[in-house]
């Protein structure tokens, strides 16, 4: 007699959209689309439980914007286009902050660093710097005497 992964049963729910997997990208994705879409019947699929995996470990990281630094996201979306994705994104952080973590997630909300390794890559970063001061969005440049523990 073979058995049957439970990946092979039918799924007997009716559903508009389904979501495989209920990491933070899982779950935010859930959550805007049953906001933006209430009339659309949203399914979060996960195995063992939200946040098992990576989102649950070191991985789990939730920050502002995209992949590259914000000059770089200005350079290939357009300023209004990357201003809407950090608003988006921070608007996300904040659902997640007040409306998601009631103690079980274990969400600590600690800032991040982002650390240029080549001269061009610093002064990206200072572009970016100052575009996110225009746009309201708070930042500190640090440079490489204030980091190497100078004055």
């Amino acid at each position: 007699m073979a058995t049957a992964s439970p990946w092979q049963r039918p799924f007997d729910s009716q559903a508009d959209i389904v979501i495989v997997g209920g990491g933070i990208i899982g779950a935010a994705t859930a959550f805007w689309l049953g906001h933006l879409a209430p009339s659309r019947r949203v399914v979060l699929l996960e195995a063992r439980h939200l946040a098992h995996g990576a989102s649950g470990r070191n991985a789990g990281f939730l920050l502002l914007g995209t992949h590259s630094d914000y000059a770089s996201a200005v350079d290939t979306y357009g300023r209004d286009a990357a201003r809407r994705i950090w608003q988006f994104t921070r608007e996300t952080f904040r659902h997640i902050v007040e409306d998601v973590d009631d103690g079980q997630i274990g969400l600590e909300t600690v800032g991040s660093v982002i650390a240029a390794g080549t001269e061009g890559e610093a002064e990206r970063l200072r572009r970016s710097h100052a575009l996110l001061a225009e746009d309201g969005v708070e930042s500190r440049w640090l440079d490489h005497a204030r980091c190497a523990g100078g004055s």
